[in-house]
């Protein structure tokens, strides 16, 4: 095993192919209407208890423009979903990675505020 000048020992770390603090989602290009809360960010903030404040895009620090965004996950969901995204990130065609704290809000009104 190789070793620095000072002694210590260089470790390859294995990479980590899955990230738990992550979750990727793709929007979804919709012709949903809005919902009895006004828009879809009001939705994300009465059922998530808090305003949004920032893009849910782990890289994103956008605070402004904000939309209520309807997202599937990729890795393990096929329901829909709302989450707050800024308007550039609202019109990605890319894969978006959200961190994993984010609350996903059903984009189905009928278990929400039907």
């Amino acid at each position: 095993m190789p070793q620095r000048k000072d002694g210590y020992k260089l470790i390859k770390m294995k990479e980590k192919t899955t990230n738990p603090g992550i979750i990727k989602v793709k929007n979804i290009k919709t012709t949903v209407k809005e919902c009895s809360c006004g828009n879809w960010l009001n939705h994300w903030n009465n059922f998530n208890h808090k305003p949004s404040v920032f893009c849910s895009e782990i890289r994103c620090t956008q605070m402004f423009h904000l939309v209520g965004a309807h997202v599937q996950r990729i890795e393990d969901d096929e329901n829909w979903y709302i989450i707050p995204l800024c308007s550039e990130h609202s019109k990605s065609k890319d894969e978006l990675v959200i961190n994993n704290f984010v609350k996903f809000i059903p984009a189905n009104t009928k278990e929400t505020c039907g």
